[in-house]
């Protein structure tokens, strides 16, 4: 298997309240990622650190917990997905393509940030089972996004579940 390399191209680092015009009012968040190991063997995926910082003067939660730092997120065609590193991911021999499809629980929990505090995580790229093509990793430009809600320290429940 030849090595398959991965960059972060984008990504929008501050994250914050907008005012009536849809401009920021202020950054309530820095988030960041960065390529940890770019090569994808049949050892070991490509893997990524992410960072989110809480950047305001006060405590707030950021939800979804997981989608926060791209754990459980798919790229827009549904052929690639970031597992948090822990996952032990049974994939194809030699190869870095899910043997089978990864059940996630419908579930909404959030993280609790002091200000200035830094929470950091490292996820593991994958070949889906909806990756049609015949490669381990499908190469070329994906994309992936999701969303984070903000919210003040007491503004929400620890967690739940559906």
């Amino acid at each position: 298997m030849e090595p398959i390399c991965v960059a972060v191209v984008h990504e929008r680092e501050d994250l914050g309240l907008p005012s009536h015009d849809g401009e920021l009012r202020y950054r309530v968040a820095q988030r960041r990622a960065e390529v940890v190991r770019e090569a994808a063997k049949p050892e070991y995926p490509p893997r990524f650190r992410t960072a989110l910082t809480n950047a305001s003067d006060r405590r707030v939660r950021f939800g979804e917990g997981h989608a926060a730092h791209f754990e459980y997120v798919s790229d827009d065609s549904g052929a690639l997905v970031f597992l948090p590193s822990d996952i032990v991911a049974p994939v194809e021999p030699d190869c870095r393509r899910l043997a089978d499809a990864i059940g996630v629980t419908e579930e909404y929990r959030t993280v609790e940030s002091a200000a200035g505090e830094l929470s950091e995580r490292v996820v593991n790229l994958y070949a889906t089972t909806a990756d049609t093509d015949d490669t381990c990793l499908p190469v070329g430009e994906h994309r992936f996004e999701t969303t984070v809600s903000v919210g003040g320290g007491n503004a929400e429940p620890e967690a739940s579940a559906e």
